[in-house]
């Protein structure tokens, strides 16, 4: 069995039909969602917030919702995925791990790519990030009645050249690995096996939205948690410095052949199997 383990906010609860659409279609057969609501919200608007999410599950037949009310960090989301994988996913199985931005793609479908893997014992495998902007490096309000393909079509590598972040994060593995946090390792990656080449992960942060998301990581009790918060510091400040939007002249259009491979001359051999 194929599962995804995914954590969200309120905010992007909207966004949910075209991950479930997405990931359904490449071969996922059980979604594990998280609501991750701060404690400091009303407790009325929580209990709104939930009812959105779970109406929003059962319309895609989603069965299972999980509430997770506590401060957003990445720990608090680590320790949640960990208690249901534990529950939910069985050791033989494979489990998708995404962020509701982040649109991996598989040629061929999860399936026959999972066989192959399960055929070379590769137990785990990482993809990196391809950002996706609006064609004139705006930040525009997501429209869940639009593609978000045709919403944000130029690929390009915004968080590696303006937030200088790490752009690689684990994007499939066996039931019984447990991830680190944020994703970008197995724990104990020492003793599973892996491959060359890198799965896409086309990352849809840059919308009107990811200016508060910014100015949150940047609040005194995240920065005293998190010492990454310096990212979104240089990409707030890029911000300003250009009126809430992206200069396409700073940036490095990424091609593609179709949506199936990355192209880019210094990176490995894009063939995901050793």
């Amino acid at each position: 069995m194929i599962h995804l383990l995914c954590t969200l906010e309120p905010a992007r609860i909207a966004w949910l039909p075209q991950l479930v659409q997405h990931y359904r279609a490449l071969g996922v057969d059980q979604f594990l969602f998280s609501l991750q609501q701060e404690p400091t919200v009303d407790v009325a608007q929580r209990e709104q917030q939930l009812e959105r999410f779970v109406q929003q599950l059962r319309a895609l037949d989603c069965a299972h919702g999980f509430s997770l009310v506590a401060p957003f960090d990445v720990w608090a989301v680590r320790d949640q995925h960990a208690r249901l994988q534990a529950k939910y996913v069985a050791p033989q199985d494979w489990v998708v791990w995404c962020d509701s931005d982040e649109f991996q793609v598989y040629p061929g479908g999860l399936q026959a790519f999972t066989a192959e893997c399960d055929s070379k014992g590769i137990e785990f495998l990482r993809g990196v990030f391809i950002d996706r902007i609006a064609a004139d490096g705006g930040l525009p309000p997501f429209d869940p009645a639009q593609l978000i393909w045709g919403q944000f079509p130029l690929c390009c590598n915004v968080t590696a050249l303006l937030a200088k972040a790490e752009t690689r994060k684990v994007v499939l593995s066996r039931g019984y690995v447990r991830l680190d946090v944020g994703h970008h390792w197995p724990l104990g990656s020492g003793a599973y096996t892996s491959a060359r080449g890198w799965v896409q992960i086309h990352h849809f942060k840059w919308h009107a939205d990811v200016i508060r998301s910014l100015n949150f990581r940047i609040q005194p009790e995240w920065k005293a948690k998190c010492s990454w918060w310096t990212e979104s510091q240089r990409l707030l400040d890029y911000f300003t410095a250009h009126g809430g939007r992206f200069s396409l002249a700073d940036l490095q259009t990424i091609p593609l052949n179709g949506t199936q491979l990355m192209q880019i001359a210094s990176a490995p051999d894009p063939t995901y199997l050793a």
